[in-house]
């Protein structure tokens, strides 16, 4: 798994096969409505707050996913609530 800030307030998540596998995802049945992503994805965001500062907790997010050549995906997480705040 890798994690790349874009910014403040939007993360980008890159996961590989192995990293889908043992999260048991899929690009096409990733739905938050499935008590397996939704642990997976919280998961996912927990690591990333101990390792980039991302802290999604508090704020409510946009989440993009698309499946990527090596098998895996790229995830986006953007902070909807934060940027609603600048404007």
């Amino acid at each position: 798994m890798e994690l790349h800030l874009i910014g403040v307030n939007k993360l980008k998540v890159t996961l590989t096969p192995d990293d889908m596998s043992q999260y048991a995802l899929t690009c096409d049945t990733i739905d938050y409505d499935n008590t397996t992503t939704r642990r997976a994805f919280w998961d996912i965001l927990d690591k990333a707050r101990s390792r980039t500062g991302f802290d999604a907790a508090s704020d409510r997010v946009f989440i993009q996913v698309y499946p990527n050549k090596s098998g895996g995906c790229d995830m986006y997480v953007t902070k909807i609530s934060a940027l609603s705040e600048e404007q």
